[in-house]
């Protein structure tokens, strides 16, 4: 496989890897002892995540012309996320789901800048940008579950008049 497309191909499944741990991070979040506001904030991201490996799946399909099985990766994938299934802390989750997006978030700013197919920065910056959407989600998360004071700007999130 020549370089670029050795490029593309890392970025994308690194990408796909990323999604499929966060998507079972939230799974597990819901599961979990909280509100059920917090847990429908969490299924939306799990939307997103899902849309995202379809997202990155059809582009590894479409670049490289080859089909993508993703089975193994999502195998692969779930290991390194393992022990949280008997971890009974929602924050916990919170906290190892909000690692995960910032280094997605920093997987897609630098595939960005490395990879040279115009559809392919597009995709990246733009999956960058909601990352960090979903980080903001989560710290929000965090702060309510804790009790911690929000700031006037976070209260608009939260209080529609």
């Amino acid at each position: 496989m020549e370089k670029s497309k050795e490029k593309i191909s890392k970025a994308l499944i690194i990408g796909i890897k990323n999604e499929i741990r966060v998507i079972e991070l939230y799974s597990q979040y819901v599961k979990r002892d909280a509100s059920s506001e917090s847990k429908k904030e969490v299924k939306n991201l799990i939307r997103d995540e899902e849309r995202h490996t379809r997202l990155l799946k059809n582009a590894f399909e479409k670049s490289l012309n080859k089909k993508l099985n993703t089975s193994k990766i999502k195998d692969d994938s779930l290991k390194a996320v393992e022990i949280v299934k008997n971890d009974p802390s929602y924050l916990h989750i919170i906290d190892i789901a909000i690692g995960y997006e910032k280094r997605e978030k920093a997987h897609f700013e630098k595939s960005e800048k490395e990879i040279n197919d115009k559809e392919l920065k597009e995709l990246f910056n733009t999956l960058a940008k909601e990352e960090q959407g979903h980080i903001d989600v989560l710290e929000h998360e965090r702060k309510a579950a804790l009790g911690q004071p929000f700031d006037e700007y976070e209260l608009d999130l939260y209080v529609r008049e």
